[in-house]
């Protein structure tokens, strides 16, 4: 049995951590990505192809958490 790999990404909407979630997802990892906009989050998971989870937070305050 094979163990699947998740990775967690915030900021995953846009730039820098955008980056990092489809390089993660090219390498047949699957991105959980964190942002404040659904929207953005849902274009990166256009873009990843199957391997991303848009989940929208802010992870900069508790409420955001929640």
């Amino acid at each position: 049995m094979s163990a699947q790999i998740v990775a967690v990404v915030t900021g995953a909407g846009s730039g820098i951590g955008r980056a990092v979630a489809l390089a993660l997802a090219g390498s047949a990892i699957t991105v959980v990505g964190a942002g404040r906009r659904l929207a953005p989050l849902q274009e990166t998971a256009t873009l990843a192809v199957n391997r991303f989870i848009p989940l929208a937070c802010d992870v900069a305050t508790h409420e955001g958490r929640a």
